[in-house]
């Protein structure tokens, strides 16, 4: 009886430098993808940070009697581009939560819409929308809207509120010059979380 003693086939060394060079392939495929999950899991754990921060912020801020609804059971009115990125966040946080016993709500903003037209009791600014939004700050001074941003810039161009997020902390700059001009109050343990902002009015004073 004749068997087959042909014996399997070796990689040829052309064969080895292809499956090696694949394996390398598919190995930092494999690391980009890790890398872009935790990017992707670092960023929308900032995303959700900001979104807390920007509703706890609230509480710590009054509104003139005038500027908001009679009933309180109207709600205050948090303002959000749609495309940003802690919208939905914030959507979450804020259900069936209040603030100064009233609901409330997030609505969908147009950054290029005229603003003065629109009702809002805070207003949040992405850092990405800061050159579309930028002109409409200075029509929005004396008007009691917490304007809310994380631009470098945002305070200089006449925000309320800026946002600072490093390692996982956030710290908050506050122009209290503009801020009180528009009939809004900081509770005075917000105002000793601020860092200066450059301008001696806008600090916390005692």
């Amino acid at each position: 009886m004749n068997y087959d003693k042909r014996q399997p086939a070796r990689a040829t060394p052309r064969r080895a430098i292809r499956l090696e060079r694949w394996l390398c392939l598919v190995v930092s495929a494999l690391m980009i993808l890790a890398q872009g999950s935790e990017a992707m899991a670092r960023s929308a754990a900032e995303d959700e940070l900001k979104a807390s921060f920007l509703y706890r912020l609230a509480h710590f801020i009054t509104w003139p009697t005038e500027a908001l609804p009679k009933s309180p059971d109207r709600p205050l009115l948090f303002c959000v581009e749609a495309r940003s990125s802690i919208r939905d966040e914030l959507v979450e946080i804020v259900v069936n939560r209040n603030i100064h016993g009233r609901p409330v709500r997030v609505v969908d903003l147009n950054p290029t819409a005229d603003f003065e037209s629109r009702l809002c009791h805070v207003l949040f600014v992405g850092e990405t929308r800061m050159d579309e939004i930028r002109s409409q700050l200075d029509r929005l001074v004396g008007i009691p809207w917490l304007t809310v941003g994380e631009a470098d810039t945002f305070i200089a161009s006449g925000g309320m509120v800026n946002l600072h997020l490093a390692n996982r902390k956030l710290s908050l700059e506050i122009n209290r010059e503009v801020l009180e001009a528009a009939g809004l109050r900081a509770a005075s343990q917000l105002l000793r979380l601020t860092r200066p902002t450059g301008n001696p009015t806008a600090k916390g004073r005692d």
